[in-house]
């Protein structure tokens, strides 16, 4: 069973589309630590989930499971 919080970091990217978003702007939208944000994005990769992490840019959703989403 997947969080709440692992929901919304998946919104998060879906509304994002493209872009990147910062560590620290993910982690004041969820409420949580840059840490927890690391964790989660972690085992989004996990269950299939490519995620690009760029120094100084952040994070972006490249794929989800069974579908590109570009």
């Amino acid at each position: 069973m997947r969080s709440t919080l692992r929901n919304d970091l998946i919104e998060l990217f879906s509304q994002a589309g493209s872009e990147f978003i910062s560590g620290q702007k993910i982690s004041d939208a969820l409420g949580c630590s840059r840490t927890a944000v690391w964790k989660h994005i972690e085992e989004l990769r996990k269950e299939g989930y490519e995620v690009e992490a760029v120094r100084r840019k952040g994070y972006r959703l490249i794929k989800k499971p069974g579908k590109l989403s570009e």
